[in-house]
């Protein structure tokens, strides 16, 4: 009666788990959060997350990782704060598009080494209003909200990796 119990809770145990081993391919994480949990999904690390900045240092390189993911902050309530995933390189360009009463084509310049990552300069284009029929009105701008950095996630450790 106590094994229909344990399995009833979800506690009932059949031969020899402790010499179990899961191991995951390089960008595969798989880690035990709890007993009798395995949980497998993709190798991410938070290298850097804080409070929104132009200039950020990473707590391991970033060329250990196949991708990173970037957070900024626009600083505005009516825009969503964009994420994009790139490689890392020493010089960066990032595009995302914004906006609710209008639209935006960002630009973010970013100088990087292994470590650190400097957006450097922002550039806008603004679209017009999302919801006219009009044709779209074109023109740059120096970037009409702080963009700026609040979270970098490596993703997929690359196996051996030092740099």
């Amino acid at each position: 009666m106590s094994e229909i119990n344990s399995i009833a809770n979800g506690t009932y145990v059949i031969g020899q788990t402790s010499a179990t081993n899961f191991v995951g391919g390089t960008g595969i994480k798989v880690d035990s959060p709890s007993e009798g949990t395995v949980r497998i999904s993709n190798d991410e690390t938070v290298l850097w997350s804080g409070t929104p900045t132009s200039a950020a240092t990473m707590s391991e390189s970033m060329r250990n990782f196949d991708y990173l993911r970037l957070y900024f902050n626009l600083g505005a309530n009516d825009r969503p704060n964009p994420v994009i995933t790139c490689r890392y390189s020493p010089v960066m360009t990032c595009s995302w598009a914004q906006g609710v009463a209008n639209a935006y084509q960002t630009i973010a310049y970013i100088s990087a080494n292994p470590t650190e990552l400097t957006i450097l300069q922002t550039k806008q284009v603004a679209l017009g209003g999302m919801n006219s029929t009009a044709a779209a009105t074109i023109t740059a701008t120096t970037g009409q909200y702080t963009n700026s950095l609040t979270k970098v996630i490596g993703i997929n450790r690359i196996s051996g990796s030092n740099a």
